[in-house]
This record gives structure tokens, C-alpha cells and sequence, in this order.
């Protein structure tokens, strides 16, 4: 059966492979168990399922695996000089971490900030912690995404730039290892999620223009 894997895991896995290889082969079974239970874990880590998006304008999907942690509004600046809601979603090591467009429509806003490694669920870490912010822009329609890296995450990478369209339920980037993605939508949209709801990225509503 074949995985489908992000490209970002290629070489960590294959690292992991090769380390295993060695120690077995100088018979160091124990330790390349343990490189064994690694390889498998990057591999679930990495793993970029396939999903059939259904989306029309005016819908706000998902960008992230995991769970409703947050419901807030802010006044986050940039993007939105203006009060909007905060929908703040955790994940879990176990979760997808390749996150995706929630509109679709052009990117432009794209901001990296530097900032601390506060466990993500910390409700300071959407301001404290190092992010990565994206605007997204359709027909007067804005959606703004914030990848936050977090205690165990440590990297951010995009694969999209200023200026350039997406689909709804295109690839973004990805987070490693474990952190959180804050999807902010103006007062247009009405909210379709709750507080500690599961969210799939690509498949669930966040939001609908009202």
C-alpha cells in the first residue's frame, strides 16, 4: 500500500532508514528497533492524505488538522487592522501537519515573525511565539491564517508566495513538529465550529459568508 508522504519528510526519513540499516547490520538489534519505531513515526508524521475538497465561495475550510483549542476575538493588526475572530486549532503530534488554503482566491499578505517557543495551547503564543501570517483575498473576501511554531515546533515551511492564486484545499506548508494554525474571518462569515470540536483540513467548514 502506498503512503502519500510530504515531500519535507523525505529526508528525515530516509536518514532514519539508513541509521536503522547500520546498526542492524553491526547487530545492534535493540537500537535499531528504536530507529525502526522512528522511521514509522516520521512516516505517520509526514503522511499527506489525499482529500476530495467540496467548496464554494463563500465557504472558509479548514487549513489544519486537529482541534478547536481557541474562540476569541482579537484585533490582530496588519491583514485585519480591525477586530475579527479568532479561531485557534491545536495539533497534536499525531495530527496531518501539512496545512492548506481555506479560501480559494489570491495570496496577499504573506508576514514571518520571530518571536518565542511557548507551548501552543498557551493562549499567549498567538502573539508571543515565532508565526508565520498569510492573507488570503477573494471577490472582497478575506481570510488570514497564522502558523505558530511551538514548544516541540520549531520550523515553519511554505511553498506559496505574495501574488499567487490557490484553490481552496491547496497545500500551503507544513508545521514540524506539533503546534497550531489561528484561522482569523471578519464579521462577514458566520462561525459553523464550536470549542473543542475535531477539524479536518480542506473538509471542515469554518465559517460561511453570511
Amino acid at each position: 500500500m502506498k503512503i502519500p508522504l510530504a515531500r519535507e519528510g523525505y529526508f528525515h526519513i530516509l536518514v532514519s532508514l539508513i541509521v536503522l540499516v547500520l546498526f542492524a547490520a553491526l547487530r545492534y538489534y535493540a537500537v535499531a528497533f528504536l530507529f525502526l519505531i522512528a522511521a514509522l513515526f516520521l512516516v505517520c508524521f509526514f503522511r499527506q492524505p489525499g482529500r476530495r475538497v467540496v467548496y464554494k465561495k463563500g465557504m472558509v475550510l479548514s487549513p489544519a488538522d486537529g482541534r478547536i483549542v481557541q474562540i476569541k476575538r482579537v484585533r490582530p493588526g496588519g491583514f485585519f487592522d480591525k477586530e475579527v475572530t479568532r479561531v485557534s486549532i491545536f495539533m497534536s503530534v499525531f495530527n496531518v501537519h501539512v496545512n492548506f488554503a481555506p479560501i480559494e482566491g489570491e495570496i496577499t499578505f504573506m508576514e514571518h515573525s520571530q518571536g518565542r517557543y511557548l507551548n501552543a495551547l498557551d493562549p499567549k503564543a498567538s502573539e508571543l511565539n515565532e508565526a508565520c501570517a498569510i492573507g488570503f483575498e477573494s471577490g472582497g473576501e478575506r481570510v488570514l491564517i497564522k502558523q505558530l511554531a511551538g514548544l516541540i515546533a520549531r520550523r515553519i515551511k511554505n511553498c506559496v508566495k505574495v501574488s499567487e492564486n490557490v484553490n481552496a484545499g491547496d497545500k500551503i506548508g507544513i508545521i514540524m513538529f506539533g503546534s497550531r494554525v489561528d484561522v482569523f474571518i471578519d464579521e462577514g462569515f458566520s462561525l459553523k465550529v464550536e470549542l473543542g470540536q475535531k477539524v479536518k483540513a480542506g473538509l471542515t467548514l469554518i465559517g460561511e459568508k453570511t
